[in-house]
């Protein structure tokens, strides 16, 4: 196969070109051993670090929960209710909107108490 024949111009800018696509080849194989010496050492650390026990931090001895503090108007609520969940919910959304009109705790505390359950005798005729 022959040669053909190229100007002295096109051989100095081919040659750079390849030159310069040599130097970028080696500039980017020596970012890739530097990225792989960095995440070997990362690794390493992370590894010594895993292998570590955990710090031991002395155990306090636990103390009680305060007790929840119920108002007078919840407990009325659960005394009326009793085991109906329904009933409780009502009750407390019941007196939230009174309360929200301006009627006295002692009222409300009154007429919760005093509210028909299912157990009454106004409900004999609906069952």
């Amino acid at each position: 196969m022959r040669w053909p024949w190229v100007s002295r111009a096109t051989f100095e800018r081919v040659r750079e070109q390849s030159e310069r696509a040599m130097q970028q080849t080696s500039a980017a194989i020596r970012m890739a051993e530097q990225a792989q010496e960095l995440s070997k050492a990362i690794l390493d650390k992370l590894e010594r670090i895993a292998l570590q026990p955990p710090p031991v931090q002395p155990r306090q001895p636990q103390q009680p929960l305060q007790p929840v503090e119920r108002s007078d108007l919840d407990i009325a609520i659960e005394l009326q209710a009793t085991n109906d969940p329904s009933l409780s919910r009502h009750l407390h959304h019941w007196a939230a909107e009174r309360k929200l009109e301006g009627m006295d705790e002692t009222e409300l505390i009154n007429h919760i108490l005093h509210w028909p359950s299912s157990e009454d005798e106004a409900f004999e005729g609906i069952r």
